[in-house]
């Protein structure tokens, strides 16, 4: 898991993760790899590419959840 600065006003921190480490670290295991990787791919969740690498926002997690809520805006 990493941590940037966001070039803002406010300049605040986000972590940003791997699939394997959103699986693990944010959904606890209740969402696998695979489906992070499928989120991904479908451009359910949006991403960052440093290198090779592509990492996922925490905010950008936290608002798919939000999104899985039923009745919830």
């Amino acid at each position: 898991m990493l941590q940037v600065k966001a070039e803002s006003t406010s300049m605040c921190a986000e972590r940003l993760y791997t699939a394997r480490n959103a699986s693990r670290d944010y959904f606890r295991g209740q969402v696998g790899e695979k489906t992070v990787r499928r989120l991904i791919k479908t451009g359910e969740l949006k991403t960052l590419s440093v290198g090779i690498k592509r990492l996922i926002p925490e905010s950008e997690l936290r608002a798919y959840v939000e999104r899985q809520v039923p009745g919830r805006e």
